[in-house]
């Protein structure tokens, strides 16, 4: 038996065995959350700020009617989303993100992405609130 052994193969001839598992994917491994996080977190981040942020997207909210045709006109935001999205460590992340493509930031590597999330001053109480609900 190896490391790379399949779990089947472990447990034959061992009998019965029940196995509860809890799989929690924040960072997209078992499944791409990229565009899930991307409607979920653009939507909270606009009412977080409510009407001042117009500038991403049309300054539209996320639906299931016009998330399609949004994917397909904003081409440019869903390329900076998907560049940017590989700087995620934190769950509050995916805001830093959407506020970096708010405000046209350059960020090349993963330390200015780290500098420009420790200067922000998010409530994140708030952004859980809006990010759930």
């Amino acid at each position: 038996m190896s490391l790379f052994t399949p779990i089947h193969k472990l447990i034959q001839g061992i009998g019965r065995i029940e196995m509860k598992i809890l799989a929690v994917d924040f960072d997209g491994v078992i499944s791409d959350s990229a565009l899930k996080s991307l409607f979920v977190g653009h939507n909270a981040y606009c009412k977080y700020f409510g009407s001042e942020v117009k500038k991403n997207f049309g300054g539209k909210l996320f639906t299931f009617n016009n998330w399609e045709e949004i994917k397909k006109q904003y081409k440019k935001e869903m390329n900076d989303y998907h560049r940017l999205r590989s700087y995620i460590e934190l769950s509050g992340d995916f805001f830093v993100i959407i506020k970096i493509m708010e405000e046209q930031i350059q960020i090349k590597d993963q330390q200015e992405f780290i500098t420009y999330r420790n200067q922000l001053q998010f409530d994140y109480q708030l952004i859980l609130f809006w990010w759930y609900n």
